[in-house]
């Protein structure tokens, strides 16, 4: 069975890189167009808010960091920095899907021992998908490579030989 790992994509960081590129721009000719001032400054905004979009593209774009692993003893995502999660601490694992994009949703046996490690945005963002029964850490496999549907099919053989919990995948969504 092994190891999967998941990577950020450099195709999906180019677009990143684009599409921010391009807000920037239109950001900035409605900031030194605009006709009134309530426009300029949101045309301001919009140059910093879209220009903080192109680090992550360019960071992913100059290397190729590893996001996820999955394997025999656990899940571990970097962008959390909580370590791995040994498979025996997920209760159950669930695909949920919000307007297209899907999510690793893992309920936790005893989440105190990973949620505290969370930064505090990370905690509060925990606790809301938690609230709106999305497990207790969601994980987005968008911009990475292989996909979900690649996690999802590593999740059903470790389930099936007893390591992994199974994961079910919500009403809709396709593998």
């Amino acid at each position: 069975m092994g190891r999967l790992e998941f990577r950020q994509s450099p195709w999906k960081s180019l677009g990143l890189v684009l599409l921010a590129a391009a807000m920037v721009g239109a950001s900035y000719v409605t900031a030194v167009k605009a006709p009134d001032a309530l426009r300029r400054g949101v045309g301001w905004f919009g140059v910093a808010f879209f220009a903080l979009g192109l680090l992550p593209g360019i960071r992913g774009l100059t290397g190729r960091r590893l996001t996820v692993v999955l394997d025999e003893t656990g899940i571990q995502d970097t962008r959390l920095r909580i370590g791995l999660i040994p498979w025996n601490q997920v209760r159950e694992c669930r695909v949920e899907s919000i307007r297209g994009t899907a999510f690793l949703c893992l309920h936790l046996k005893a989440p105190e021992l990973f949620l505290h490690q969370l930064s505090p945005t990370q905690r509060a963002l925990a606790k809301a998908n938690h609230a709106m029964g999305f497990g207790h850490l969601a994980i987005s496999f968008t911009g990475l490579t292989p996909s979900i549907k690649e996690a999802v099919a590593f999740l059903e053989q470790a389930s099936h030989r007893g390591i992994a919990p199974r994961c079910q995948t919500a009403e809709g969504w396709k593998a």
